[in-house]
């Protein structure tokens, strides 16, 4: 799965796969802050809240991976296009 755009940029890229991290560690460190200070009936209230913050950090592990695949593709495409014909 691939949401690479043909002319975004590499530092278009960089600047997602940023932004994704970022949103990545927030909920990471949220998830772990509810997890430490809740007793099991909060989480029984918290459930869906906290199932909708594992969706949000899978997207953006997704969006890690799709721009890590741009990336990779536009330096293929650099090579190739300073690769002597």
């Amino acid at each position: 799965m691939t949401d690479y755009i043909e002319n975004e940029t590499s530092e278009d890229i960089l600047a997602r796969l940023d932004n994704s991290l970022v949103n990545l560690r927030a909920l990471a460190k949220i998830v772990l802050y509810v997890s430490e200070s809740c007793d099991g009936d909060d989480f029984k209230m918290m459930k869906s809240e906290l199932n909708t913050m594992f969706y949000m950090m899978i997207d953006n592990v997704d969006d890690c991976s799709d721009a890590s695949e741009g990336l990779a593709l536009a330096a293929r495409e650099a090579v190739e296009a300073h690769r002597p014909q």
